[in-house]
């Protein structure tokens, strides 16, 4: 692999990684997100539909501080290609943030019976194979109380309960944009735009690192050698890049949804990430921008 080396960074990506003050984002965003978390925590959420939207926000500034500490200069050794599968973890996000956006009590109640169907599924699997083991016994018995309680809280029906099935599974952000029967969200023509322009040009790649795929294991290897990086510290770049434009868009959903007061301080963290890559630039343009007015 030492013998090629890629000549040029992509154009999307500005700048290398040494002369990105990432300080600029980090630290304002984490402070936006702590504004509409402390806002969510105070309001009522008779749909679970805060609890979820802050479980999502949390879900991503957690995985954004796990991609810098990856991608941590001052370590011996960087995760550069682990950084990168991390971030797709916040693209499934947003994709379900818009997803319950179209109708909060519809959809937050479809994902906790997804929810309740996933486990319940799992629970039987594990009582026929462990079933007859005591040792298993009581980990089968508190994963039953912990159904019963979901079940409760659901309301579901005695014949729900035996039948978790009849409820869809909760689908992939393909899905989506491309059901086949089970759940479909009424998605604006801009939403299917945008979280196509997203799926074509982000998950599909995101997915191969994540599976390993081609694309996966030549980024893997390309990673690893230093060598073959021509521009220092540019993958690393892409990669907290990346993490920061999804983490801003989740915050920037939030922020439409709830109106809390923070648009005017995300629509200059937009601009100020636009200086890095174009894809905050053209995200702005294509979504936030009317957004966040």
């Amino acid at each position: 692999m030492s013998e090629y080396r890629i000549g040029q960074k992509p154009p999307y990506v500005k700048l290398p990684a040494h002369s990105v003050d990432f300080k600029v984002l980090n630290e304002p965003i984490q402070g936006i997100y702590r504004t509409i978390r402390d806002r969510l925590q105070k309001e009522p959420d008779p749909h679970g539909f805060h609890n979820f939207l802050h479980t999502l926000l949390t879900t991503g500034l957690e995985t954004h501080r796990a991609v810098v500490r990856l991608i941590d200069q001052t370590e011996s050794k960087q995760f550069s290609f682990q950084a990168m599968v991390l971030v797709r973890t916040m693209v499934d996000s947003l994709f379900t943030v818009l997803a319950f956006r179209t109708d909060p009590s519809r959809y937050c109640r479809a994902f906790d019976l997804a929810g309740y169907r996933a486990t319940s599924e799992r629970h039987q699997r594990e009582k026929v194979r462990y079933g007859n083991s005591q040792e298993w016994r009581g980990h089968l018995d508190e994963q039953q109380k912990f159904l019963d309680f979901q079940a409760s809280r659901l309301q579901l029906t005695d014949e729900e309960r035996n039948n978790p099935q009849r409820f869809s599974y909760w689908p992939t952000p393909g899905r989506m944009l491309n059901p086949r029967g089970g759940i479909q969200f009424p998605f604006s023509d801009d939403e299917r735009r945008f979280l196509e322009d997203i799926d074509t040009w982000h998950y599909g790649d995101l997915s191969s690192y994540a599976h390993v795929q081609w694309g996966g294991m030549a980024l893997s290897v390309y990673a690893a050698d230093r060598e073959a990086q021509w521009v220092p510290h540019m993958l690393e770049t892409q990669v907290v890049t990346r993490s920061l434009l999804f983490f801003l868009m989740l915050v920037s959903e939030a922020e439409a949804l709830k109106k809390y007061g923070t648009n005017q301080d995300l629509k200059y963290l937009w601009v100020v990430l636009g200086g890095v890559t174009d894809d905050a630039t053209e995200y702005y343009t294509m979504r936030y921008h009317e957004l966040l007015a």
